[in-house]
């Protein structure tokens, strides 16, 4: 039987015989590290919603079909275990899943009979190695924007295996400072911080009082750097400007008339206004009142009499 090796820690990586598999169909690499990462067997009905959500049922297990058969072209009948109503991917000596690998690694350490937070100097060469096997993400780089629910089970496998990672980080540093190695078990801390800045117990095991020549400014180093990632997640946003408005700010907008210097000799002379023009009112008391004087009578009647 030829050799399969499945790699979905990074970017996707499937080889066949020592080389890489030939296909190309990205719902083909899709399904084959699915059923690897799973391990068991899965309903046709299962597979066909999960990678063609957008068809109905006939339709989408025709595309299954499709697949599977140039699956099948690639592998042969030596690893694809398919009959009518289930799809699995056969488990034999040649296959390697660096997934699998991984979580055995981890799970190596907790059967040598001591709880899952100690570290004993067995523990030290399977952490080293499950960590060196944790090349990237879960299937950096490769995204299914058809297929919604694949996406899902995609991010919640990256996430567990981010969380294992860390628990193996924080463990393997334990151990590496018992052991009197403060240099590689810091280098580990550093790395389980990159992995999540805000996660408060890597952070405290950065700035545990290191031993070592220069590990104290470096230690506050990492304080600084701790508190200035926290004030940037935390603090509070700008709330966003108003909108002006397209009057106001088109009137604002808009360049202003400079307004003429005016000098003496351009202004016209002056003529004072007659005392007849003075009365703005139109009522006749008032222009009788404030109007000019009428001249008396000429008849005998005596200048008193004069109607006013």
């Amino acid at each position: 039987m030829s050799r399969l090796a499945i790699s979905a820690l990074g970017m996707p990586r499937i080889e066949y015989a020592g080389a890489p598999l030939a296909v190309d169909r990205r719902k083909a690499v899709a399904l084959l590290t699915f059923l690897a990462v799973e391990g068991r067997a899965h309903g046709r009905d299962a597979l066909a919603t999960l990678l063609w959500p957008g068809y109905d049922q006939s339709t989408a297990r025709g595309n299954l079909r499709r697949t599977l058969s140039t699956l099948h072209t690639a592998l042969g009948e030596e690893w694809l275990a398919i009959d009518r109503d289930t799809v699995a991917l056969k488990t034999a000596d040649g296959l390697s899943v660096d997934v699998r690998e991984f979580e055995r690694l981890l799970a190596e350490c907790g059967a040598h009979g001591h709880s899952a937070d100690q570290v004993c100097p067995r523990c030290a060469e399977p952490l080293r190695q499950a960590i060196a096997r944790y090349r990237d993400d879960f299937l950096t780089g490769f995204t299914l924007p058809d297929a919604p629910e694949f996406d899902d089970w995609q991010r919640q496998q990256t996430e567990r295996l981010r969380q294992l990672l860390s628990g193996a980080l924080a463990r393997l540093a334990r151990g590496l400072v018992e052991q009197g190695d403060t240099y590689a078990a810091l280098a580990h801390v550093r790395r389980r911080v990159a992995l999540d800045p805000l996660d408060e117990d890597a952070q405290r095991q950065l700035m545990q009082p290191w031993r070592g020549p220069g590990i104290v400014a470096r230690r506050c180093a990492n304080t600084r750097r701790a508190s200035n990632c926290y004030a940037a997640k935390c603090k509070p946003r700008p709330r966003p400007r108003r909108p002006r408005c397209p009057r106001r700010s088109a009137k604002i907008s808009s360049p202003r008339r400079a307004t003429p210097h005016l000098s003496r000799s351009m202004l016209p002379p002056f003529s004072p206004i007659p005392k007849s023009r003075l009365c703005t009112t139109t009522h006749p008391r008032h222009c009788r009142r404030r109007g000019p004087r009428r001249p008396a009578a000429t008849s005998g009647r005596s200048p008193s009499c004069a109607p006013g």
